[in-house]
């Protein structure tokens, strides 16, 4: 079962689901909190989407969520940057819901969820909202300048460009067009070589890490 298939289920399931965040949050790890009805973090944690590094885009519903939760220009600084953010700052732009300390995080959680359940707090599904994606000619202008930069500094990266194109297929006409723009992206050849320097890569620092415990 795919992360995709994971996060729809519990943001469409007819009971709440609260994300208890502490520590890194990344990737797909992060598409699924945002598949939940609320989030809760400690405020030091980490929060990110670094897949573009990887040669992919995030793939599990996190290039139409994210926006939804902190606004276009953020969710592609977010994503393009691979730049990760503390959940203190996810707090100030809406993707947190609230913040505590660790040793109150699961109690908080489940609180929360008895409260939406109860319809004391909303119920909020992220796939649907537009409030922090602005106006369509705003969306396409905030697009563009991100073509524009990406062209710039990411000329040979494809990744980058069709991570836009699935963002803005979701702003223009809907979260649920951009999953279906998502699910029809090929992987290109040149992000199939990223993929493997990476594999390469993390392979080479497993094998020294042995190697050191081994010495």
């Amino acid at each position: 079962m795919s992360f995709e298939l994971v996060s729809n289920m519990m943001e469409d399931g007819k009971k709440p689901s609260v994300a208890a965040i502490q520590g890194l949050a990344l990737g797909g790890g992060l598409e699924l909190t945002m598949g939940c009805h609320a989030r809760i973090a400690t405020p030091e944690a980490q929060l990110g989407l670094p897949e573009l590094t990887l040669g992919v885009i995030p793939g599990a519903g996190g290039t139409q969520r994210l926006p939804r939760l902190v606004g276009l220009p953020k969710a592609i600084e977010m994503m393009l940057q691979s730049k990760f953010i503390t959940a203190k700052e996810g707090k100030e732009r809406g993707f947190i819901d609230a913040l505590c300390s660790p040793d109150e995080l699961i109690k908080m959680s489940r609180s929360w969820a008895l409260e939406i359940a109860n319809y004391r707090k909303p119920w909020i599904r992220s796939l649907g909202r537009t409030d922090r994606l602005g106006s369509l000619s705003e969306a396409r202008a905030v697009l563009s300048m991100a073509r524009q930069q990406a062209n710039k500094v990411a000329a040979n990266m494809p990744q980058h460009q069709a991570c836009l194109d699935v963002i803005e297929e979701g702003a223009l006409y809907g979260g649920h067009a951009g999953v279906v723009k998502l699910a029809g992206h090929h992987i290109s050849p040149k992000l199939l070589e990223l993929r493997l320097v990476f594999l390469c890569q993390l392979r080479t620092i497993l094998v020294h890490c042995q190697y050191a415990l081994i010495q």
